[in-house]
């Protein structure tokens, strides 16, 4: 049964560390309280940034050396550092994840010489202040006991897992939706409140964060429908 899967692969991207997506109220869900000894960023013009390698990045630092930003190439995610956050999924582990990782989308891919692009401080010092939900917080509403608690998808006898695939934002949201290519789809009405992997994806970074989306699976900067090892069906497949 899938009903944890949501929950566990965001306990597992925590766990491991925030990765940049390249291109290409429940309690048990609600990160703990921000630590009281968190102290803010310092102006964006005593930051330093330092370029570094494996991955290729750019890191921001302060007069101590410590890493409040990291940008990688290629990648429109950007792990900030604020306060310290506990995640956990009560229903199905008792492993909890604590960091100081915020994960947030930069308006454009980053690239090496992206440094003294005009909207990186701005945004940056603006990113860093904000405490609003982000990739992580966002991710953990959908789990099971969020306030946005999504299945996996409906029963299905003919499903090895026992859950049907093929459920989009659009589905969990009951909404029609007309991407930018032009694709057009309805929600399933069995799929209503369920979100597969992909879909989970889709949810999170595209229609949530603002990530682009397509409904085909023609390459472009956007988030396709579904993987291309899959059917080019026009849904969400996991």
């Amino acid at each position: 049964m899938r009903r944890g899967l949501i929950g566990a692969t965001v306990l597992a991207l925590l766990a491991g560390g925030a990765t940049a997506c390249r291109t290409g109220d429940g309690s048990a869900a609600a990160p703990a309280a921000a630590a009281p000894d968190f102290v803010s960023a310092p102006p964006v013009e005593e930051l330093e940034f330092k370029r570094v390698s494996d991955p290729a990045r750019t890191l921001v630092v302060d007069a101590a050396g410590k890493t409040l930003a990291v940008f990688t190439d290629k990648a429109r995610t950007v792990r900030l550092t604020g306060p310290s956050r506990t995640f956990a999924e009560d229903a199905h582990t008792t492993a909890t994840v604590t960091t100081d990782a915020w994960v947030r989308l930069a308006p454009r891919t980053w690239q090496k010489d992206s440094v003294d692009d005009t909207w990186v401080r701005p945004w940056l010092e603006k990113a860093l202040d904000d405490r609003s939900p982000d990739a992580l917080a966002i991710a953990m509403e959908y789990i099971e006991g969020g306030k946005r608690d999504a299945a996996f998808g409906p029963l299905s006898d003919t499903d090895p897992d026992g859950r049907a695939e093929r459920s989009d934002f659009y589905d969990y949201l009951g909404i029609d939706w007309e991407f930018p290519d032009g694709k057009k789809e309805r929600p399933d009405p069995d799929h209503i409140r369920s979100l597969d992997c992909s879909g989970f994806l889709r949810m999170v970074y595209g229609y949530r964060m603002g990530y682009p989306l397509r409904g085909t699976n023609t390459p472009a900067p956007a988030c396709p429908a579904a993987r291309t090892r899959w059917p080019s069906s026009g849904r969400a497949r996991s």
